[in-house]
């Protein structure tokens, strides 16, 4: 068997592993600065948060949200939690000590740079890095936080849960965020790093800005909570930040670019004159506006007539600036303002000079011009030969004989042939290019081939397992033809179920959103059993003999029939647990509106290769007939089941003292398949006669792909329901029993397989 990591990434291992090696033993020596480091930060961190680091996240996060508590659920939970937040802070203080002590191993195996960063460069894109991360972590915790936590926590009060967070669940919400908003506050660097290595160009950067914003959108909805609110929070800010990273990569890009092609002493002489000039108008027009007293009428005059709001304060005198009689500190800061002015001119037009240079870099000229704009026709022998590559490139054959031709009636035989072999060479190399491209689309296409072969083995290996008959290669390709058909044949209908799906999805989402849920709930637990209790006496004992004696009243079990809504408390764990509730339900009522239609779409494609049979119109009365089935057995289950379910459960809780405090993703999910559940077991049976009597699924196959329809329903409780083999059993059970009742029934309809639809688009009848 042929192993499944390839030798590339094995060769990566094990030169990472002996990487690390190398950097450990280098740093052996050093390992006790490097424990030290570890241990400051492990012992400081712990310190921080059991002396400060709690009250303070609780009082700034949460100041906005006081129904919002922050709980723990286990004794140690706490002291766990800040040692697991401290092993990962000192690791990382750690983590550049050890490099810098390994870094003769990093020198030895090729890794560390060998031309040497200067250390200004070093320090100062160490600290636009560390003001950009600061920036992107204040953001987050004094703006972005206690807002959010302000809506998620008015949202789950207003659904009825209690927002009680536990502790972890809470402190890896806000570390996550707040290392995503620092990691988000890095790209001005990144994209600057990027352009200046020329690994990304920056006109990539500013022409794919639209991908840009659909990347940044698509990075909040998996690091932000799934509302609009708090996305749009989240993008905004990184939508702004990207235009500013736009303008310093072309910064950064144009003086990379510009500096090699300007000549700076040639361009400063030029601009002498119009310095000379900006310094001299400068200092004479703020020695003038000073003179003439343009400070006290702004003091006197203008700085009264502005709003309050928007005052500025009095200018001071520029003697007491100074600290110099008037008539110095005037020439004074003149020739402040002029020297200021005069460069800020200065940097202004260098810019523009590099600018200039960096747009003829950027579209591949040179001092020269562009090397395909060449004319060979003013030329000479020596200028055709010492021409550069680029000049041949795009000339075709016609060209170049004609300029040879032009040299022949000029008499310059050597002119002629230069040009001839320049353009032959030129001609070799697109040949070979060509050649080198055709062979690595065949080795592409022979990889393809090998991986294709490698996945169709595997799966006919799985599936054999699942069917009575050997499974082979060719059936699996078969198997992988026919669904490339089936969902090929959607292709024109996708936007019809995506738009059916999105409006389905989107308007149940606002109805819970907007207190749908807590509509719900309330309803729900007002069908709960009416509280109350039965008193059982017990046989008390004889107190002298120690027998069986009368009955006593202070021998009483009191037996709870129910429980009171007063008892319940929902509680979220999570911050955003009560929205993603509310999201995976709007997921499941747009994929349960869309499968009619979906089914009646793919039909066609699903008779053509033969897996149904009959009329396409029986799916109507399908579809009307399991809604039905499911509204009622719905309304059933919110209405009885489910309430006498969870009263039943809660019983028994109460009886011994204790309070009930269930999490939205056990008792939601547990009220939503007592109730919706009793609905879809319903369907089940109606679905498998309806199929067969319309002749979409014969009973035979429904019989035959029983284990097919077994395995898809485990896997499908295994991903839609919460976590756990007792959730998931306990869905799969219940639906895999009601598919062998619906073979039942439909065994007794067909008299034991024998009545089948006597014809395509027939009835078994």
């Amino acid at each position: 068997m042929s192993s499944a990591i390839g030798d590339d990434t094995k060769r990566a291992l094990v030169d990472g592993r002996a990487a690390v090696g190398e950097i450990l033993r280098a740093a052996q020596k050093d390992l006790q600065k490097v424990a030290l480091v570890f241990l400051f930060g492990l012992l400081g961190t712990i310190m921080f948060l059991y002396y400060f680091g709690w009250d303070r996240l609780k009082a700034d996060l949460l100041s906005s949200a006081p129904q919002a508590n922050v709980i723990t659920r286990t004794p140690f939970e706490v002291i766990l939690l800040q040692a697991k937040i401290g092993l990962v802070v000192g690791g990382l203080l750690a983590l550049p000590v050890i490099v810098y002590f390994g870094r003769d191993a990093l020198k030895r195996r090729g890794v560390w740079p060998e031309k040497k960063i200067p250390t200004w460069q070093l320090v100062g894109m160490g600290l636009v890095a560390a003001v950009l991360f600061a920036l992107g972590i204040l953001y987050g915790y004094y703006v972005f936080f206690p807002v959010m936590f302000e809506f998620l926590a008015s949202n789950a009060a207003q659904a009825g849960f209690s927002p009680d967070y536990g502790i972890t669940e809470w402190i890896q919400f806000v570390l996550f965020l707040t290392f995503s908003f620092g990691l988000a506050a890095q790209l001005p660097l990144a994209m600057a790093a990027l352009a200046y290595a020329e690994i990304v160009r920056y006109e990539t950067f500013r022409d794919k800005w639209r991908y840009a914003v659909v990347a940044i959108f698509a990075f909040g909805a998996v690091f932000s909570p799934p509302d609009p609110f708090t996305q749009v929070m989240w993008a905004v800010p990184l939508l702004f930040l990207y235009g500013l990273s736009l303008g310093f990569t072309k910064f950064v890009v144009t003086v990379h670019r510009g500096s090699a092609e300007v000549d700076f002493r040639a361009e400063m002489r030029d601009m002498a004159p119009r310095l000379m000039v900006m310094a001299v108008a400068s200092f004479v027009a703020t020695y003038a506006t000073i003179a003439y007293g343009a400070g006290v009428y702004f003091n006197d005059v203008v700085q009264p007539a502005i709003p309050t709001v928007v005052r500025p304060p009095e200018l001071p005198t520029v003697e007491s600036l100074w600290g110099i009689p008037r008539a110095e500190a005037i020439v004074a800061t003149s020739v402040v303002v002029a020297f200021l002015l005069t460069m800020a001119l200065m940097v202004y037009y260098v810019y523009l000079c590099l600018e200039a240079a960096s747009e003829m870099a950027a579209a591949g000229r040179g001092p020269y011009g562009d090397p395909s704009a060449i004319d060979m026709r003013a030329l000479d022998a020596a200028g055709v030969r010492a021409a550069p590559p680029e000049a041949f490139a795009e000339m075709d054959e016609e060209e170049a004989l004609d300029v040879a031709g032009t040299a022949m009636d000029d008499g310059d035989h050597e002119k002629a042939q230069a040009v001839l072999d320049r353009f032959d060479e030129a001609e070799a190399g697109r040949e070979a290019k060509a050649e080198t491209e055709a062979a690595d689309a065949d080795a592409g296409d022979g990889a393809d081939a090998d991986d294709s072969g490698v996945v169709t083995r595997t799966s006919a290996g799985m599936l054999g397992a699942f069917t009575d008959d050997e499974t082979d290669e060719e059936d699996i390709g078969g198997y992988l033809y026919d669904v490339q058909f089936i969902l090929g044949s959607l292709a024109s209908k996708s936007f019809r179920l995506i738009a059916v799906f999105m409006v389905v999805m989107g308007l149940s989402f606002a109805w819970l959103y907007s207190g749908g849920i807590g509509d719900l709930q309330r309803v729900f637990l007002s069908r709960l059993p009416t509280a109350g209790s039965i008193d059982v006496p017990l046989v008390a004992p004889d107190p002298i003999t120690g027998g069986a004696g009368s009955l006593s009243p202070n021998y009483v079990v009191r037996l709870s029939e129910s429980v009171s809504p007063e008892a319940f408390e929902i509680v979220a764990l999570h911050p955003v647990e009560a929205l993603v509730f509310q999201v995976k339900l709007s997921l499941i009522f747009g994929a349960a509106a869309v499968l009619p239609l979906l089914l009646y779409y793919v039909w066609p494609a699903l008779k053509d290769r033969g897996f149904v049979s009959g009329n396409r119109g029986v799916l109507f009365t399908w579809a009307v007939t399991t809604a039905v089935s499911i509204v009622l057995g719905s309304i059933f289950g919110f209405l009885v089941v489910a309430p006498t379910v969870i009263s039943w459960l809660a019983a028994d809780i109460v009886g011994n003292g204790m309070l009930i405090k269930y999490q939205i993703s056990s008792y939601g999910w547990l009220v939503f398949f007592t109730t919706l559940g009793i609905g879809l077991l319903t369907a089940i049976p109606t679905t498998m006669l309806l199929f067969h009597r319309g002749g979409i699924v014969p009973f035979r196959i429904q019989r035959d792909r029983w284990r097919e329809a077994v395995t898809a329903v485990f896997a499908l409780s295994a991903f839609f329901t919460p976590r756990g083999l007792f959730t998931m059993f306990l869905i799969a059970i219940p639906v895999a029993l009601m598919y062998g009742v619906g073979l039942g029934v439909l065994w007794l309809y067909t008299l034991g397989g024998r009545r089948a639809p006597r014809s395509t688009g027939q009835g078994a009848d």
